[in-house]
Formats: C-alpha cells, structure tokens, sequence
C-alpha cells in the first residue's frame, strides 16, 4: 500500500482537496481567451478570480476530515510533532542544495534579506535547481519515517480512501468544469454570466 505523495501532504496539513472547498477560479490568458477550472490561475494569466458554484458553495467542509479517514487523535498528533521537527531544518537545507547548485550571485540573492530584489534569470536557476522540492520530499520522508507503525497504516488506509473517493468523483468534477465553461461560451452579459456560474452545482463527492 504506497503512500501517494499528494495524499499524504494533504493528510500532513490536515485538509482535503480543494474541491472540498466548492469553489472554481475563472482565469483570463494573456491572449484573452477564458476557462474555468478548480484550482487557481497559472503565472501569466491576467486574472485569478474565484467564483461561486451553486448550492454546494455553502456546505461546510467537514468538522474533522481527518477523523473521517480513520485517522485517530494520537496519529494525528504524531503526525504534527513529526512534521514540525522535519520541517525545522528545510530552511537550511533548501540553502546548502543552492550553494552547490545555482551560481554564487544567484545563492547571494536567494539568501539576501527579505525585499532585496532577484532577478528573473536567479529565480528560474533556482525553479530549475529543484532544491526547494528536494528538501520538501525529504522532509517528507523524514515526518513518516518518525511516525509509529500504527499510524503509518492509518495514512495507508487514509490514502486508499482518498484514491477511491477520487476516482468516483471524477465525473462529477468533470460536469462541473463542462458547465463553468459552457457559461464563458454563451456570449452572456457580466452580470449573466455570474448568475450563470452561480447556478452550477458543485461536486459532492469530497
């Protein structure tokens, strides 16, 4: 039973999918095209507005998402301990993997106090290092490694759950982008298209 990476970030943060939170953004490309979607607006889109989607807006997520899972209170608190104690070193370490892998003038930006400026070409040699995602999936692997076997397989059992859930509400989640997008394509008024997206019930599947 492997764990998901995803999965067990999102078990880590103590959240569900964005779904979850029954709202979708309506992003507006340079080029001025529209679409509708359930995560926020890629870098370059000149808006990432979100918008409300139906009744299923106001349903409150779940009290306790990761009861819901079969994650106990112990567990849980396991899982918080270790990943505060994992996460207290990834400053340090996302910095020494930029000291051997981006240039001395670029580390000396990376690691200059906040509203020093960085220059683009520093910021994409720091994207292309990988290190911050380096140190994430290390600090990862270190938070599991420190959890009690027990715990380890309630996140299995979690993460199977989540893959299932997933996997049922796909159809679901495919309607709801069909019909956010159908509502940018009817040559409707602002004000129309809005009541349009309103009208568009949300999944709930999540």
């Amino acid at each position: 039973m492997a764990l998901n990476e995803r999965c067990f970030v999102a078990l880590i943060l103590a959240c569900l999918p964005m779904l979850a939170q029954a709202q979708g953004y309506k992003c507006t490309r340079p080029d001025g095209s529209v679409s509708y979607q359930d995560h926020a607006c890629a870098a370059g889109a000149a808006s990432s507005s979100a918008v409300p989607t139906g009744a299923g807006a106001a349903t409150a997520t779940a009290t306790n998402p990761l009861a819901q899972l079969g994650i106990d209170a112990k567990c849980n608190q396991s899982m918080q301990t270790s990943a505060q104690a994992c996460s207290s070193t990834l400053d340090a370490s996302v910095k020494a993997c930029w000291r051997t892998r981006v240039p001395p003038t670029c580390y000396a930006q990376l690691t200059a106090p906040p509203g020093v400026p960085r220059d683009a070409a520093c910021l994409q040699q720091a994207t292309q290092s990988s290190c911050m995602s380096d140190a994430v999936a290390a600090s990862q692997r270190c938070t599991l490694d420190r959890l009690p076997a027990s715990c380890k397989q309630q996140i299995a059992t979690a993460n199977d759950k989540i893959q299932q859930r997933d996997a049922a509400c796909a159809p679901q989640i495919k309607r709801w982008q069909d019909e956010l997008r159908a509502c940018g394509h009817r040559g409707l008024t602002n004000k129309q298209e809005l009541d349009c997206l309103g009208a568009v019930q949300s999944p709930d599947c999540h």
